[in-house]
């Protein structure tokens, strides 16, 4: 039962990423609607337990800024 709390709470992450990121376009929207299943107001996360194994964890990706220094603007180029 432990390893299904643990797939809840990693879908709960996603899911919370999913319909808060929004592209910077003007016209955009979340990546995930609003009206998808979730786990519920009332529910807690599994307390990871220091025996698990270190895995099915999902990591903390970054970009450095010195490539995102080097980005153009999302979009089709402006007419000239």
């Amino acid at each position: 039962m432990t390893d299904v709390r643990i797939l809840a709470h990693e879908s709960e992450i996603i899911r919370l990423w999913g319909q808060s990121y929004r592209p910077s376009r003007e016209s955009s929207s979340p990546i995930l609607p609003p009206e998808l299943w979730y786990v519920g107001n009332d529910w807690r996360p599994t307390i990871r337990e220091p025996s698990w194994p270190d895995t099915g964890k999902i990591p903390v990706l970054t970009i450095p800024e010195y490539l995102l220094a080097d980005l153009k603007p999302a979009g089709r180029p402006r007419k000239r």
